[in-house]
């Protein structure tokens, strides 16, 4: 009972704490950078600033081997049982569709860490980053990248107009 309670307690601690990290890159950070140097200059910079916040992530999940957001887990469940068999059907089938769609879907709503975590062949094997890891890690990030820094650089952009408007 005690390893459940634990267990409960180091996921529901590290994914409040991801969580407010993210939020305040995501919304603090970005609109930061991007207001001061632009969107070119600041996406680049921020580009850099990411990747290298993203790797050293995957590094130290690998390094910790602590499933401290519960993403092993989902991944054992989802590829047990009956939605397991069906998943590897259509995976089997059109594999190739299938991992483009995933990323690209999985890159639209987490960063390129819980990407390529959840997309890494097997659970709990925390065994770094394969070739076809770093393809997704990659891939990952220039979607994330691309599609963040135009949401934030498109409310800036707003935002500059209605402050321009009232003063």
């Amino acid at each position: 009972m005690n390893r459940i309670i634990n267990s409960i307690a180091t996921i529901t601690t590290a994914i409040s704490l991801y969580a407010a990290v993210n939020w305040v890159i995501d919304y603090f950070l970005y609109a930061l950078i991007i207001w001061r140097f632009g969107s070119i200059r600041g996406g680049l910079l921020l580009a850099v600033i990411m990747f290298i916040i993203d790797f050293l992530t995957v590094r130290f999940y690998d390094w910790a081997k602590t499933d401290w957001l519960a993403i092993e887990y989902a991944k054992e469940k989802l590829d047990s049982g009956y939605y397991g068999r069906y998943i590897s059907s259509v995976k089997s089938e059109y594999r190739h569709l299938w991992m483009v769609l995933c990323v690209v879907i999985l890159s639209l709503k987490f960063n390129p860490f819980i990407t390529t975590v959840v997309m890494r062949d097997g659970t709990y094997t925390y065994n770094g980053l394969s070739r076809r890891d770093w393809a997704i890690f990659v891939s990952s990030h220039l979607i994330g990248q691309l599609y963040w820094i135009s949401l934030i650089s498109g409310g800036l952009a707003v935002l500059r107009q209605v402050f321009s408007r009232l003063l």
